[in-house]
């Protein structure tokens, strides 16, 4: 199985690269390559930081004015074109338990018929903040209202993907993509599988646009206009998300009152 470990260096997040290429550094499994795309950053810097480490590195330069959408498309579209069976994905300002990558490739082993597999997602002290994940992904009923799948907890199958399939990505107007795209991996066939005891360290700052989902007014208003717009780009794609566009367009949903979130899951479609 030919493994690259995918993510998008940017200036915001490149301080924490370090710590970033300190976890990979750690898995115990080591026969995988890293996959940079650099919007923005200079090889140089980069080169610099992970010159510590024993990593082996492949860096794109990114054109200017990528948006976060095709900057993602970019990153699988490169790990296609390099004929890699598994991309694990990773955001530079996260960190990952030492067996992460591990336990994707054997998850992937032990389940030949799934397209991505999904881990845990905790913050960086070990609090859990989500409702326990399913054991699979089969549908986009799973993550119809709502969404657990991030850039940061997941891995995808990539040579069962087409490269027109990965093109067809870069449209994305949703301003979630990681939601998008497992919508699309559901729609175009794929499922998906948990790997078990791997975990994601999820870091909050300013800059993070989901962060910890909380029932508070300024999260629900985000979570409305986020869905409103997801709804929108998909609804070419099945009318089950023109449905629920025209709910939330005409108010008709309810709030959601529960101790922990998934992503979006404040609010749910009215009965």
């Amino acid at each position: 199985m030919k493994v690259l470990f995918g993510t998008v260096v940017y200036p915001d997040a490149s301080k924490y690269m370090d710590d970033f290429f300190d976890s990979l550094d750690r898995q115990t499994y080591k026969d995988f390559r890293l996959l940079i795309i650099s919007d923005g950053v200079a090889i140089s810097d980069i080169k610099d930081i992970i010159s510590k480490y024993n990593i082996a590195v492949e860096i794109v330069v990114a054109d200017e004015g990528m948006t976060p959408a095709a900057l993602r498309m970019q990153l699988l579209l490169e790990a296609k074109i390099k004929a890699a069976d598994v991309i694990v994905l990773g955001d530079i300002d996260d960190t990952f338990s030492e067996n992460r990558v591990e336990k994707v490739v054997e998850t992937f082993n032990a389940n030949p018929e799934a397209g991505f597999v999904y881990n845990d997602l905790l913050l960086p002290d070990k609090t859990v903040i989500m409702p326990p994940l399913p054991a699979k992904t089969y549908d986009i009923e799973d993550i119809l209202e709502y969404n657990y799948l991030g850039l940061s907890t997941t891995a995808i199958c990539i040579s069962k993907l087409t490269e027109d399939f990965i093109k067809s990505l870069g449209d994305c107007k949703s301003f979630v993509f990681d939601w998008y795209l497992y919508c699309r991996l559901l729609l175009f066939g794929l499922n998906g599988v948990k790997a078990t005891n791997a975990e994601t360290y999820y870091r909050i700052y300013d800059n993070n646009f989901a962060g910890v989902p909380t029932n508070i007014p300024e999260n629900i208003e985000k979570e409305l206009n986020v869905k409103k717009n997801h709804f929108d780009a998909l609804s070419k794609y099945d009318d089950r998300y023109k449905r629920l566009l025209d709910s939330y367009n005409n108010g008709k949903y309810q709030f959601l009152k529960q101790d922990r979130y998934f992503w979006w899951n404040l609010t749910k479609e009215e009965d």
